[in-house]
């Protein structure tokens, strides 16, 4: 079954290395590119709710780390919901320790700690439940557009495969009938 919203298997390395801006914003364009138009946290894609909605995300808040926000390492690209639901949180050092964190491709095997089954996903760490917890990656709304998404994506499957199999046998009837006309002359 198709997953368009598959977690990497391997850390993220940055394609871009910018000198810290003071408009933290003018990165965006490039946070699209490097994360593949996906939120880094619950993968949605930026074509389903327009890149104008999705934003910049500081990993670690602005509020707490005032000197990080201009800094693009720190920035990431991020669907409304998760960077709303993110907003300031960060863990204490002690609980960063423990695995209280929420996970970020750069800095993090993701597929370790999240992975999608179906339309869910499903925390694979304590880090994961966090991310779960905090982001509400499974809440109604989210979960219902995943299912909805990966019915038309099953649905547009079957549709190409339906017209493979009928372009197959055209193209059958027109080799049968390009011999028989190779025959009569």
């Amino acid at each position: 079954a198709p997953q368009p919203f598959r977690y990497p298997f391997k850390r993220h390395k940055r394609q871009y290395a910018f000198p810290a801006r003071k408009t933290y914003r003018t990165f965006k364009p490039h946070l699209r590119d490097e994360f593949a138009r996906q939120c880094v946290y619950c993968r949605l894609p930026d074509t389903v709710k327009g890149a104008d909605s999705f934003g910049v995300d500081h990993y670690r808040p602005e509020t707490l780390f005032p000197a990080l926000v201009g800094v693009y390492t720190n920035l990431f690209y991020s669907c409304p919901a998760c960077n709303s639901r993110k907003s300031y949180f960060w863990p204490s050092d002690r609980d960063r320790a423990r695995g209280v964190f929420i996970p970020n491709p750069c800095e993090h095997t993701m597929a370790e700690h999240l992975r999608y089954n179906g339309a869910q996903v499903h925390p694979r760490s304590v880090a994961g439940l966090i991310a779960d917890d905090v982001l509400m990656l499974n809440d109604e709304e989210s979960t219902k557009y995943r299912e909805f998404l990966l019915r038309s994506i099953e649905y547009a499957r079957k549709i190409v495969s339906g017209l493979q199999a009928e372009l197959y046998g055209i193209s059958q009837d027109l080799r049968r009938a390009t011999a028989a006309r190779r025959a009569l002359l």
